[in-house]
């Protein structure tokens, strides 16, 4: 009688074990569509210049989406002034003084304009000829694009569609090689 109860107890408990494992990899399963679906949902956001809500230095709101009506491509770049990766970037968009093909470079951070004012004085990236500085104090940008870290570089054709992403440090001659062909 014994064995039986014993035998019961530990089917029992193994029943139990494999029902919760059951339902925690249902959970798995189901977090990891649910994140597979928001990457897709951000790539797509992606492939046009997505309308955020932004505000230049003046907290005049500017649409991100807007500033591609004139039809030259542009070139978003997302960065943090203590991003010493950005900085290299910036070192490198410094000695071009403008982009070719007309684009329109856009400079886009969360950091605080304190901040920014201090990454000005060694890298002056609003003097790289059409530049626009615009902030994300509410952090939409990241968020709605999926954005981790910083540096990131969209290139958009004179479309609104994206011509090439880099994620992390790119490449100026990279970068010049994408704008050659649109």
């Amino acid at each position: 009688m014994k064995r039986k109860t014993i035998k019961t107890v530990g089917l029992s408990a193994v029943a139990v074990c494999a029902i919760v494992l059951f339902i925690l990899l249902g959970f798995q399963v189901k977090r990891h569509y649910a994140e597979k679906a928001q990457r897709e949902q951000q790539e797509l956001q992606l492939q046009t210049i997505p309308h955020i809500a932004l505000s230049t230095a003046d907290s005049l709101p500017v649409n991100l989406g807007d500033l591609c009506a004139t039809g030259q491509p542009m070139v978003i770049f997302y960065y943090h002034p203590g991003c010493e990766l950005c900085q290299s970037e910036f070192g490198e968009l410094l000695r071009l003084k403008e982009l070719p093909r007309n684009a329109l470079p856009v400079f886009v951070t969360f950091a605080s304009q304190s901040e920014v004012a201090v990454l000005e004085k060694t890298y002056p990236i609003s003097t790289i000829d059409s530049a626009v500085l615009l902030f994300d104090h509410k952090f939409v940008f990241p968020s709605q694009l999926g954005i981790l870290t910083t540096p990131e570089t969209f290139v958009y054709n004179g479309d609104g569609q994206l011509a090439k992403h880099f994620r992390g440090f790119v490449m100026i001659n990279d970068l010049l090689q994408v704008l050659q062909e649109l």
